[in-house]
């Protein structure tokens, strides 16, 4: 046998494959196939088979066994994990119907380790216990019935080796005499020669005789052992048959439960998941949006600074908080501010701001220092400190590209990251604090530096804005234009 070819095991049928004739007919036209009639077969091959397959049989019955005895550890393993996941706080932090959705995803998951420890249990209650119990059977019909019939036959084959031998003597034996015989026949053999043929040939007949009554007793005890093994060997392999049904029996039963036991698990876990789906279906984001403003929101008011006046006659009149209203989402062209009354005396404030872009095109912007093409003067919005309207005024810079801060800003110019939303009431200036430090680059700009507080006066949609800074040291009257995207709101 070369290395490259497997060993055969004991308990493979494969070692036997070539014992069947493929154009033979070893059942003689008979349609029994009963073990009792079908192992048997010349030189004794139907043992040998009969034996490995009863041996495979107990291999297999064992190998199953520690197949459920795995398969169970694993659904006990995932059964642990499922519950340990299941008392993991997940959204204790939640309202309505996200809460629920939440609560409902743990309690689910709870109700599905639970599955998986009863099919744990299921596992190791009816399939390793009847595969147990079953493995048990055969191992004792192993010891008790077949390893003492394989003795017996070995004791068999023995008797007919001593027939064999008898009788393979006996026969040399007989060819000898006829040799010795031929011999002595012939006419030329000297005298002395005779004699010696003669003697070898009497003690040759001797071992004749001598081998005959052995062979003869061989095969009288050969005979007698080969009828009552034939008994023995017919309920064996009729013991061996009820032995086979039954453990085709078990695997078919056994195999059918594991594979019920897994559907009804797989059916709880569908109801879970139907359980879940049906919380996920109440949750309506906007109803959540809305129920969370309705049961926590803090109201829609909001404080003002009070007006000074310097007269020492007039005293401060304290008037109710204005009312704050925005329009979710909208996208005008630029900011509109509306005054109006909600109830009495209290202002109510419509602020609504454009969406901020996002181009992934970086507009040219001139280089800082460079002088902008003008065009068309641009118009904005005023706030002057003591009107009682607002009003839009024009604004001397001419419409031209915000210069780019320095560092890396992503955005600036008309996509700038900076959208243009105020509360704008009367009597109020935005105050805005400088991001980097600007030059001036015309006469009607003013210089500032980083951390400079600007008052914000106009906001046009170009960009450039109208104030002036708080620091009146180094405030210039005729200078009050400045890049909005220098500064941030504070």
């Amino acid at each position: 046998m070369t290395d490259e070819e497997p060993i055969p095991l004991e308990t493979s049928l494969d070692r036997f494959a070539h014992l069947r004739q493929p154009d033979g007919d070893p059942f003689n036209g008979r349609s029994s196939r009963d073990f009792c009639n079908s192992f048997w077969g010349p030189s004794d091959a139907g043992p040998s088979v009969l034996f490995t397959r009863m041996r495979g049989g107990s291999k297999t019955t064992n190998e199953l066994h520690q197949f459920w005895s795995a398969r169970r550890t694993i659904e006990e393993e995932y059964a642990a994990k499922l519950a340990k996941l299941s008392r993991v706080p997940v959204g204790v932090d939640e309202i309505g119907e996200l809460r629920n959705s939440l609560d409902a995803l743990r309690v689910e998951t709870q109700r599905q380790a639970q599955d998986h420890d009863r099919l744990a249990l299921n596992f190791g209650a009816v399939l390793e216990c009847a595969t147990a119990d079953f493995l048990h059977i055969q191992t004792e019909h192993q010891q008790q019935v077949q390893m003492p019939l394989e003795s017996r036959a070995e004791q068999k084959r023995i008797h007919e080796l001593r027939v064999e031998t008898a009788k393979g003597k006996y026969e040399g034996n007989y060819s000898q005499v006829q040799a010795l015989n031929r011999q002595l026949g012939s006419d030329h053999l000297p005298v002395h020669e005779y004699r010696k043929v003669q003697q070898r040939l009497a003690r040759i007949k001797q071992f004749m005789i001598a081998n005959k009554l052995d062979h003869s007793l061989f095969t009288k005890t050969s005979k007698e052992f080969s009828q009552a093994w034939e008994a023995e060997w017919k309920d064996f392999c009729d013991s061996c048959q009820d032995l086979e049904i039954d453990r085709l029996n078990l695997m078919n039963d056994v195999m059918w439960a594991y594979a019920n036991e897994i559907s009804s698990v797989c059916v709880s876990d569908a109801q879970s998941i139907e359980r879940i789906r049906d919380v996920i279906d109440q949750l309506v984001p906007d109803n959540d949006v809305r129920n969370f403003a309705e049961e926590y929101g803090t109201g829609n008011s909001f404080s003002m600074p009070a007006n000074f006046n310097p007269s020492e006659d007039s005293v401060e009149q304290p008037t109710k908080p204005p009312i704050i209203h925005f329009i979710h989402n909208q996208c005008v062209s630029k900011p509109q501010y509306h005054l109006g009354q909600s109830n009495e005396d209290s202002p109510a404030i419509l602020l609504s701001a454009p969406t901020v872009e996002i181009d992934s095109t970086e507009p040219q912007s001139p280089p800082i220092g460079q002088t902008p093409p003008t065009s068309a003067p641009a118009t904005g919005r005023s706030l002057h400190q003591n009107s009682d309207v607002i009003s839009p005024s024009s604004s001397s810079t001419s419409s031209r590209s915000l210069p780019r801060p320095p560092g890396k800003a992503l955005f600036y110019g008309k996509n700038r990251l900076f959208s243009t939303f105020f509360i704008t009431v009367i009597n109020l200036l935005i105050p805005v604090k400088a991001l980097y430090d600007y030059k001036a680059t015309d006469d009607t700009e003013f210089d500032f530096q980083v951390g400079d507080i600007i008052a914000v006066m106009s906001t046009p949609e170009d960009g450039w804005w109208s104030g002036e800074l708080l620091d009146e040291a180094r405030r210039e009257e005729s200078r009050h234009i400045f890049p909005s995207n220098f500064v941030s709101l504070l």
